[in-house]
């Protein structure tokens, strides 16, 4: 089963205010592995804007440290599971830690 997750990122690293990023690392896992991962430029100052092009391109998990609340309602109307809290040196690293289970969180 291909799952598609999307990690803010600010200047390449995973950023805990979603809000203040500029991309998102599309990360592809299959098989029990990551198959591919890409960055798109994103407008986090559009919440419906940017959920609705997250759900176009087939994001199934959105993995986060800090999110603001209008941006999680626009993306909760997608269908997009988001996870909050999380901590991480690399997009590929989160999802891995995610799916086995490990991913670190933050205590807010």
């Amino acid at each position: 089963m291909n799952i598609r997750f999307a990690v803010p990122l600010m200047e390449g690293v995973p950023k805990f205010d979603f809000h203040r990023c500029d991309e998102v690392a599309l990360v592809d896992f299959e098989g029990g592995q990551i198959e591919q991962t890409q960055r798109i430029g994103i407008d986090a100052g559009d919440p419906d804007g940017l959920a609705r092009k997250l759900e176009e391109i087939g994001v199934n998990i959105m993995i986060a440290g800090g999110i603001r609340y209008d941006i999680l309602n626009s993306l909760n109307r997608t269908g997009i599971n988001i996870v909050t809290g999380a901590v991480g040196k690399t997009a590929e690293g989160m999802v891995m830690d995610f799916m086995a289970g490990t991913l670190e969180k933050n205590q807010l």
